[in-house]
């Protein structure tokens, strides 16, 4: 089985195309970027060894689905040109960059119409909360866009030049949207069996979530806006925001599944690995290889969910605080002056306090739950201590000094690590910031956009 390349193996399958939503959502974040999509068919040591006429056991691994049986691709097979052609690419980066400007421009729209207010924080807290991480997504998919072509163009000179890598250029965190390491961590959880899996069923339900919440929060809105008065004034504000944020909140949906895709792939792989060391034990240096390569992309992932999770937990936790904070100033007010003679009527009042009670819960729910529910949790690191809790049970008494070894090599790679921390004292900081507002103005409709 080792020493032969993959094209001359007899039970090698080619993978099936990707279903038209995941190429559709991959093309909306940008991930396609124009290169060619290249298989990962070389481990970390035979590149080093300049080995490129062989392939060693790892290097097999590294090209198997969610059955453990090798699979070969290239662009043509996994990608549609209808999706992935030079026109869907630059409509994608005209999107990413004109969304980008759009939600930088309301939001410099908002925080002047507020900002000074005593009695309006309360307002630009909330507001913030719910835009900058919406904010993050087209920022982080268009920086990782252009780092991604123009590191592909540096590695491209370096091959032309016949300059060794510099593998270091793998590791950045921008590297989990090149449309290489998606293909990847996809091929991890692809089948060659045409029945739907439960894996792939899991991904769709939670890919109708993310579109339906998102959907469904600019239904709530649209609906707000047009029950309300403040569409009598600031027409193009009012309406430029609706576009911006219905196109921004379907953009957070679409980015937390491909997060979850990414954070599934890991259980896949995890299992491929154990299924190898289980293949080859006694072979100490083969299975430390192929962990490593399992935690080369781990490491990558981590990188970007770490930092990324502090700032979608620090603004969710703080929002959420306002809006409790929210609910009881102005709920309060209407138990004590029943008659609200600065409304029209009570009635109208109670139904757009309803409303806007709805919509900026749902949207504040919507920040945190899709990134929990897409990593299962806050962080991934959960994952690694389950894979190396796993190696302990595997552990068999005719090799274990083999699996002693393992386990030492995983822990080192791997020394346990929480940034629970910073996430608690962001948590706290926010539930304390939220309780000392003071008193605030409780009308939403006194700004030029309906936030």
């Amino acid at each position: 089985m080792a020493g032969q390349l993959p094209d001359e193996l007899d039970y090698v399958t080619r993978l099936r195309q990707w279903p038209y939503t995941v190429q559709g959502v991959l093309q909306f974040l940008g991930i396609f970027h124009g290169g060619t999509i290249q298989q990962k068919t070389k481990c970390y040591m035979c590149r080093e060894k300049r080995n490129l006429d062989t392939s060693c056991d790892v290097c097999e691994s590294l090209q198997w689905n969610s059955e453990g049986k090798i699979v070969v691709y290239d662009q043509a097979d996994i990608v549609s040109g209808v999706i992935n052609n030079s026109i869907t690419r630059l409509i994608t980066i005209l999107v990413l960059v004109g969304l980008l400007c759009g939600m930088c421009y309301d939001m410099i729209i908002l925080v002047h119409w507020l900002w000074g207010k005593q009695d309006d924080v309360l307002h630009l807290v909330s507001f913030l909360t719910f835009w900058i991480p919406l904010l993050s997504v087209p920022g982080c998919c268009l920086i990782a866009h252009v780092c991604n072509v123009i590191q592909d163009y540096s590695m491209s000179r370096s091959r032309k030049q016949k300059q060794p890598l510099d593998d270091d250029a793998f590791d950045h965190w921008y590297r989990v949207f090149h449309a290489n390491f998606v293909a990847r961590r996809i091929q991890y959880m692809s089948s060659t069996s045409s029945k739907s899996t439960k894996r792939v069923i899991m991904s769709s339900t939670f890919l109708a979530l993310c579109f339906s919440w998102a959907i469904a929060n600019l239904g709530f809105e649209c609906l707000n806006y047009f029950i309300s008065k403040y569409h009598k004034y600031h027409d193009f504000l009012n309406y430029f925001h609706l576009g911006i944020t219905g196109l921004s909140l379907l953009m957070f949906g679409c980015f937390c599944y491909v997060i979850h895709l990414l954070r599934d792939s890991l259980d896949c792989e995890y299992n491929q690995v154990l299924g190898f060391v289980l293949n080859n034990q006694n072979q100490v240096d083969k299975c430390r290889h192929r962990i490593v390569e399992l935690y080369r992309d781990y490491r990558i992932l981590r990188k970007f969910i770490r930092s990324w999770m502090i700032l979608i937990l620090a603004c969710a936790t703080l929002g959420l605080t306002v809006h409790v904070s929210w609910n009881y100033a102005v709920y309060t007010r209407l138990r004590n002056d029943p008659e609200n003679e600065s409304f029209e009527s009570e009635h109208y009042h109670k139904v757009i306090t309803a409303w806007t009670n709805i919509l900026i819960g749902s949207e504040k729910f919507m920040i945190l739950f899709l990134p929990l529910l897409a990593l299962g949790g806050f962080n991934i690191e959960n994952s690694w201590r389950q894979f190396s809790h796993a190696i302990v049970l595997f552990r068999v008494e005719k090799y274990n000094s083999f699996w002693k070894k393992l386990s030492k090599i995983v822990y080192e790679i791997h020394p346990p690590f929480s940034s629970a921390t910073v996430t608690i004292a962001w948590c706290v900081f926010g539930w304390f910031f939220g309780l000392h507002l003071g008193e605030q103005n409780t009308n939403y409709e006194s700004g030029p956009v309906g936030v």
